[in-house]
């Protein structure tokens, strides 16, 4: 993860989910108290972002 403030106000955030290829850029801006989010690159599969993680192996 890696971020910084952009702006008055304005805080931007990539994560990289380590274990599969996604990365997901958030922008918070506290003057209109929104959150934006975008992929950064295609997920996989589509569906929630709980969904977006590695496959794991039976134990």
């Amino acid at each position: 993860m890696s971020g910084g403030w952009t702006g008055s106000g304005t805080l931007a955030v990539e994560v990289a989910f380590l274990e599969t290829p996604h990365r997901l850029a958030l922008t918070c801006s506290l003057a209109d108290r929104t959150l934006t989010a975008r992929w950064c690159t295609q997920p996989l599969q589509s569906g929630r972002l709980a969904s977006q993680r590695a496959p794991r192996g039976s134990v």
